[in-house]
């Protein structure tokens, strides 16, 4: 009998079993080897050995102040669901302001009666990177009574913003809007 003999097939003549997963586990190994060779590849070294400071060098310090209008909510599902300009993100130093809506579920039951996304706290693990398409990419970690957040807020030079909220306790949702003001910071 021949490798892809009616043994080895199912009704659809694709092969079943390990043999179907060849192809796949070679596809995500190839895809591994690739992406280690690119981030290799854009690490900058100066002439005196020492690593130079590139534009997407990571910053650790949070921003003076940083207040984004948040106009667009979208879920983890695809459901887009317009916002007024009444929710807000706030950085000022170590601590953010967020007021913002929450559309999702829920994997345990929630502790209060407020928004999950309505609280004043301290961030922790801070960094801030620039982008090679002139954002600026900052990220940060918030603990609540209600949950912990992985903030990664995105600012583009013309003021517009992104900013993916993934909790652990819920499903994750992402905001668009922009820097109140309208510029950059």
């Amino acid at each position: 009998m021949g490798i892809l003999s009616s043994r080895n097939t199912g009704r659809n003549g694709l092969p079943r079993g390990r043999m179907a997963l060849r192809p796949l586990v070679l596809s995500l190994l190839a895809a591994a080897v690739l992406a280690v060779a690119c981030a290799s590849a854009g690490s900058t070294t100066a002439t005196d050995g020492s690593t130079g400071a590139s534009p997407s060098a990571a910053a650790s310090t949070p921003p003076d102040s940083l207040l984004i209008r948040v106009s667009m909510a979208t879920t983890k599902r695809g459901n887009v669901v317009p916002v007024d300009n009444s929710f807000y993100l706030r950085l000022l130093g170590d601590s953010v302001s967020s007021n913002l809506p929450y559309f999702g579920r829920a994997y345990s039951a929630p502790i209060g009666t407020e928004s999950v996304l309505r609280f004043d706290a301290t961030m922790s693990d801070f960094t801030s990177t620039r982008n090679k398409d002139g954002a600026t990419r900052m990220e940060f970690r918030v603990r609540t009574i209600e949950d912990t957040f992985r903030f990664r807020v995105e600012v583009y030079d013309n003021g517009r913003t992104t900013i993916y909220v993934r909790p652990t306790r819920r499903e994750a949702i992402s905001f668009d809007g922009d820097v109140d003001g309208g510029g950059a910071r």
